[in-house]
């Protein structure tokens, strides 16, 4: 029924563009289309499997050619004055299979991207083909006749800067997010500020808040330590900490771009998460259980710098750092582990991580070809929020390690006819070094990969997920924009 109704909409906003032919000032289309190609190869170290306890020698995986089709279709409507409209429909298929079980079927990464795929990754993550409301939300801008903007609905904040040198697209706007801290879809409000400083042009700040995943009805019980509740939040003789209900995880963060231009760009997030959800937001199906998300892991804090720019005609290199702050729950009703404690073993204590990525990407105009070289890493408790991603082996900027990778852009020597009109090929390569498993996972305690084996010593398993010690991913890419 609901992707009955979406294709009803998508049709209803046709009709209207077309009737709207003679007056076209009020709404625009626009759209692109990926065709993609990975042959990839991974190392998979001796280990304990969590759920069966039971050894896993080394071994090597891969998969010698996987495709995938992304079809995004992008509509915006302006109503009235300084009040805008914007939908990105998307559809991120692998060839010949309606589910994601190509790449869930032995996974490596976030648990946000089993099945099912958290809410902030899907339509982003390989799957099948149904069509997703990527983004859907409204802009009111020049507020009273000030310089503020208010927006609310599904955000963009994906594709990031300095991710976009790669992506072969032009820098997003006021509406974008630092890519090397956040990569996913966000529901929630933005309130936005950009006065006129001549010392810093195009300067801008925004607050931004939504919620990672609502906890649904409460209870009212406590649960005691013995096993038996008690109905009532006033209950005497019984600790808080017991209370059983269902938080909802918030978002939140403070951006600033100080400059920006072609020439040079500097941009700052600070952000925040509450009561991290114990599974992702619709659940998690994982080793035949299904892991509800109403326990809360604790909280998390990031921040980060980016700053990129053009210092010679043709060359765009770019910088970011970051880091990320755990502070985990005391309650332990989930599964007894989370970011920074494993039950017992590993004591439950505030920990931090870095990340970092660099690079550029050199460009030669009469041949329409770039070049680009990236390099990322990450410190044993660097997790940025970026479920959402091209990279089949999962977010490269999450890796605790270190991440190579070479690409080559052609693009087609043909005149532009849509406003957006581009078409290109990429051919890269990706060498992944991981010091520290499970990237992007924020249900357990990172191990270095060197101190796994088959002989656990906790009687209970090392890792949920399969821990790679290499990953390799030779790609080609065909888009078309338009």
């Amino acid at each position: 029924m609901k992707k009955f109704l979406l294709y009803v909409a998508i049709i209803l906003l046709l009709t209207a563009g077309m009737a709207a032919a003679a007056d076209e000032s009020w709404i625009e289309f626009g759209g692109d289309y990926q065709l993609r190609y990975d042959n990839l190869v991974g190392e998979v170290v001796d280990h304990t499997e969590y759920a069966s306890n039971e050894p896993v020698r080394a071994h090597k995986v891969w998969n010698d050619a996987i495709f995938t089709n992304r079809y995004g279709i992008n509509i915006k409507a302006n109503p009235v004055e300084d009040v805008s409209f914007k939908l990105r429909l998307q559809m991120y298929k692998i060839w010949g299979h309606q589910t994601s079980m190509p790449i869930h079927g032995m996974y490596f990464g976030s648990p946000g991207m089993l099945l099912p795929t958290m809410d902030q990754a899907m339509g982003r993550v390989p799957g099948g083909g149904e069509v997703w409301a990527d983004q859907a939300y409204m802009s009111w801008s020049n507020i009273f006749g000030y310089p503020v903007w208010f927006s609310i609905g599904r955000k963009p904040s994906s594709g990031g800067a300095p991710g976009n040198v790669k992506l072969n697209l032009e820098k997003t706007g006021s509406a974008g997010v630092p890519g090397n801290l956040i990569d996913s879809a966000f529901d929630g409000y933005t309130l936005g500020w950009a006065p006129d400083i001549e010392a810093l042009p195009g300067f801008f700040m925004k607050y931004c808040q939504g919620k990672g995943a609502d906890g649904g009805y409460n209870t009212g019980y406590y649960n005691n330590p013995d096993g038996s509740s008690v109905y009532g939040k006033y209950a005497s003789g019984h600790n808080p900490s017991w209370f059983e209900y269902d938080r909802d995880t918030d978002f939140a963060g403070l951006m600033t771009t100080w400059t920006t231009s072609p020439e040079f760009h500097v941009e700052t997030l600070i952000m925040g998460a509450w009561n991290i959800m114990g599974a992702p937001s619709d659940g998690m199906n994982f080793k035949y259980l299904n892991w509800p998300n109403d326990v809360s892991m604790g909280n998390a804090k990031w921040w980060g710098m980016t700053i990129m720019g053009r210092p010679i005609d043709n060359l765009n290199i770019f910088g970011s750092i970051g880091q990320t702050f755990w502070e985990p729950s005391e309650k332990d009703e989930a599964f007894g582990f989370g970011m920074v404690w494993f039950r017992d073993h590993v004591a439950r204590a505030r920990h931090s991580g870095t990340g970092w990525y660099m690079g550029g990407r050199y460009d030669i105009p009469s041949t329409g070809t770039k070049i680009g070289l990236e390099y990322n890493g990450g410190t044993k408790y660097w997790m940025p929020f970026v479920p959402t991603s091209n990279d089949i082996w999962g977010n490269k900027l999450a890796t605790r390690g270190n991440v190579y990778e070479i690409y080559i852009i052609q693009e087609l020597d043909d005149k532009p006819v849509a406003k957006r009109g581009k078409a290109f090929f990429r051919v890269g390569y990706q060498y992944y070094s991981f010091k520290y498993n499970a990237p992007l996972n924020w249900l357990e305690v990172p191990r270095r990969i060197t101190d796994l084996s088959v002989n656990d010593t906790h009687g209970e398993g090392d890792v949920f997920f399969v821990p790679l010690k290499t990953a390799k991913d030779l790609y080609m890419i065909f888009d078309v924009l338009f």
